[in-house]
């Protein structure tokens, strides 16, 4: 039984909120990177954060990465 002024919610911490944005956010960008080719900013990512990949993914790919290949095969 649940004391006087108890309540079934509990409100997640900044910690939670931090990682699930870090996970749904961060995450797929480098993922992005790498597959783009931009190992550079791949590793700068790595170093601080995962911060950079939000802007290189919006890089145009490598020559030769995965990403420009696919698209030359999407396009022709």
């Amino acid at each position: 039984m649940l004391g006087a002024g108890s309540t079934t919610f509990v409100s997640p911490s900044w910690q939670l909120i931090a990682w699930t944005v870090a996970c749904l956010l961060l995450v797929p960008c480098g993922v992005v990177t790498g597959a783009k080719g931009r190992w550079g900013w791949l590793t700068v990512g790595l170093v601080l954060g995962g911060l950079p990949w939000l802007g290189a993914a919006f890089l145009s790919a490598a020559p030769g990465s995965w990403w420009a290949r696919r698209a030359a095969r999407r396009a022709g």
